[in-house]
């Protein structure tokens, strides 16, 4: 399999002048929005939801559903009720923005070769925005946007970036591929470090007065890049936590997705794995939350933590109950039971890591990544069959 490439949109495949282009959001969105309330309420309220949405951490929430109730509410007014003026804005209002954007021709060269290589290609821009407006934003590149695997938006994700969990939903819901991933982008703190992070090479847009040690140059550049990657030693699994923490955070976030995509959350939704094989792997991964993974943590506890071993997921549909047909219903009893696994893990990074010694921290760290690379084994597996 080829390498998996994600691009970051704005600044990178896009010349979109953020500086220029948000005030210009922001005042016409403020217009269409002006039965609510002065422009200086609705962009306040605004900023507020989009802080909530970029502090979010239940992979059981939308970051639509986090803006909708940290913003409507507010104003007194429901999403529901928005959604008729706000459709007619991104149809009419919004690619008014367009005049301020600046397409790069390099960007439709560089992503039709990824493609004839036989590289899957996902766009990985910050999902703060709805689908409708990345969409047009891909457009506006000189892109397809049914060329990507998928485009990030706030209809269908969970996390924004930086977090790790971002990343790991992204290729969650990819199916995990097996050979490494790339990035490519303009920001370090928000492309390059997490996707470092991982342990996957990333390479830098660089863009005017930026004055930083990292492998990067122009999109021009970039072929040549992925030319050598191909032939680079894959680096060994990351043995951080944190990743393997994010990635055991996005894995519920994924089947989130899956198992309660409308229509109405995008373009995205139409690529997800069939309802059956979804609820197959939730099973899955339920029987290990309640039998192994609590099992495990046990001993651990008893300082029998050489005893930890995961050993290899069974056939999708081994553990399925039969008679449990309400997939909403086992995604919420696996949700439930993550979050708990979730919190004892954090808790014991937090605090108790600190008091163990070397050998005893590094199986626990072990235990912990067996449990993500089952997440990823099972996602792999349910997009795959």
């Amino acid at each position: 399999m080829p390498l998996t490439v994600l691009f970051d949109l704005d600044e990178t495949l896009l010349s979109t002048h953020m500086d220029r282009f948000l005030p210009r959001y922001f005042d016409l969105l403020g217009q269409t929005l002006s039965h609510l309330g002065q422009q200086e309420i609705i962009a306040s309220q605004i900023h507020t939801a989009v802080e909530m949405m970029v502090a979010n951490r239940d992979p059981a929430k939308t970051l639509k559903e986090v803006f909708d109730e940290n913003f409507y509410p507010q104003l007194g007014t429901t999403a529901e009720a928005c959604r008729p003026i706000l459709d007619a804005f991104y149809q009419q209002q919004y690619p008014r923005i367009k005049s301020v954007v600046q397409a790069r021709p390099e960007s439709p060269e560089l992503v039709k070769w990824c493609l004839s290589e036989g590289m899957p290609v996902a766009i990985a821009t910050n999902p703060l925005f709805p689908h409708t407006a990345t969409y047009q934003r891909i457009q506006w590149s000189g892109l397809d946007p049914k060329d990507f695997e998928l485009f990030t938006a706030y209809d269908d994700f969970h996390f924004t970036k930086p977090n790790l969990a971002y990343y790991a939903e992204i290729l969650g819901r990819m199916g995990w591929p097996e050979m490494p991933a790339v990035m490519i982008g303009d920001n370090p703190s928000d492309d390059l470090f997490p996707m470092d992070t991982f342990g996957f090479e990333t390479f830098w847009i660089k863009q005017e007065n930026q004055r930083i040690s990292w492998e990067g140059g122009n999109l021009v550049d970039v072929k040549s890049w992925l030319k050598q990657v191909i032939h680079t030693p894959r680096r060994s699994p990351t043995s951080d936590p944190w990743v393997n923490i994010a990635t055991m955070r996005a894995t519920p976030a994924v089947f989130d997705t899956w198992i309660r995509a409308k229509p109405d959350w995008g373009p995205n939704v139409v690529k997800n794995p069939p309802k059956t094989r979804v609820v197959e792997a939730l099973n899955s991964l339920i029987w290990f939350e309640k039998q192994v993974h609590l099992n495990l943590w046990g001993k651990s506890m008893l300082e029998r933590i050489d005893d930890f071993i995961i050993h290899q997921s069974p056939s999708l549909g081994e553990h399925l109950n039969r008679e449990d047909h309400n997939a909403q219903e086992i995604l919420a009893r696996f949700i439930t039971a993550r979050k708990s696994t979730l919190s004892r893990f954090e808790e014991f990074y937090l605090k108790a890591s600190k008091e163990l010694d070397e050998k005893s921290a590094q199986t626990i760290n072990d235990f912990l990544y067996q449990i993500a690379d089952h997440d990823r084994q099972l996602l792999r597996r349910a997009v795959n069959l």
